[in-house]
């Protein structure tokens, strides 16, 4: 997935960039046209892993892998369903009804989360976004003169 955006801010290897519908933000986004788009200009973190030299006002291109993008549905979204599913089959087997399961289930679907939360803490920013390409750069402003001249 690639997604043309606009940086926002620089702060070492982070960046912000501004992605959405909108004056300074996504430029495929501008050239839609489509009047019942329900995306709204936001703002997210992305890494420099390039080491690319930016700025506040380039436009560049984002990408995440989809194997990254993969990785981290399953972590999301697998982990608690299973854990749903195990708890719910287990009380099943324990306890004879459907409310002491299902609660069970609803317990395995927190637990679920918790492997997601501490993913998240140990990969911090390498599950970002990362900035491809620079695809365009602002002109730069004129220098001011350093001294007047009659």
């Amino acid at each position: 997935m690639t997604e043309t955006a606009r940086i926002t801010s620089v702060n070492g290897e982070l960046v912000t960039v501004l992605c959405g519908p909108g004056p300074g933000a996504s430029l495929r986004c501008n050239t839609c046209g489509g009047e019942s788009c329900a995306v709204k200009a936001r703002p997210y973190a992305a890494r420099n892993g390039l080491g690319l030299e930016l700025r506040p006002g380039d436009v560049v291109e984002i990408s995440v892998p989809p194997s990254r993008a993969l990785t981290a549905g399953l972590i999301v979204l697998g982990l608690p369903l299973v854990g749903f599913a195990l708890f719910y089959v287990i009380a099943a087997q324990v306890w004879q009804g459907e409310a002491a399961p299902t609660l069970a289930g609803f317990c395995g679907l927190v637990v679920g989360f918790l492997p997601a939360l501490i993913w998240k803490r140990i990969r911090k920013t390498s599950d970002l976004p990362e900035v491809s390409a620079l695809l365009e750069r602002p002109a730069a402003e004129a220098p001011l003169p350093t001294s007047i001249q009659t």
